[in-house]
């Protein structure tokens, strides 16, 4: 996110985007990040090589946060909120915006997974958590493409509904798996 044109703010105003930018990245991704880790680690099957497995969810999770990204990024933009100093090819938003959000998503899972030595094991698809976690990813998602909406960002709009639903009806979908644990 870089401003326009810096000059033209004073030092004072320019930290304060700064930091209500910070704010607002910091507390949408971090509130996302859980649901999207459920949904990964319920669409990823079981693999014996815990590696490969975390390899698996962390990429899978990252791809499910940074669909809500292209839903939610240029409602920030048409808001005012993050200002590209060069417009991108995404409703103004540079591409490596997205890939920075895909790889930043992906060493959070996989430092989450590796350093809590998280093996694959069975979860329950009867689990509230879980499913608490798969609503609030599919109510947050719409309330995006709605703001995207009424902000008169079509486009955006249709491209989260496609980005973000596949994997709400895919975790819904599947077969419920017992846990060995209960």
């Amino acid at each position: 996110m870089l401003l326009r044109d810096r000059r033209s703010l004073s030092v004072e105003a320019t930290r304060a985007v700064y930091a209500r930018s910070i704010a607002s990245v910091f507390f949408c991704e971090f509130m996302m990040t859980y649901p999207s880790y459920v949904i990964a680690r319920r669409l990823v099957p079981l693999i014996r090589n815990g590696w490969v497995w975390r390899l698996s969810v962390a990429t899978l999770g990252a791809v499910i946060m940074t669909a809500w990204d292209l839903a939610m990024d240029p409602m920030m933009v048409a808001g005012g909120h993050w200002i590209w100093e060069q417009p991108g090819a995404y409703f103004g938003i540079p591409l490596q915006n997205y890939w920075g959000w895909w790889l930043t998503s992906f060493v959070t899972f996989f430092l989450f997974l590796s350093i809590g030595r998280i093996f694959p094991e069975h979860t329950s698809s009867a689990d509230q958590y879980n499913h608490l976690a798969i609503w609030s990813y599919a109510i947050t998602g719409l309330s995006s493409l709605l703001a995207d909406f009424e902000f008169g960002l079509d486009g955006p709009a249709l491209v989260g509904l496609f980005a973000m639903l596949p994997w709400v009806l895919l975790v819904w979908m599947k077969p419920a798996v017992r846990s060995t644990n209960n």
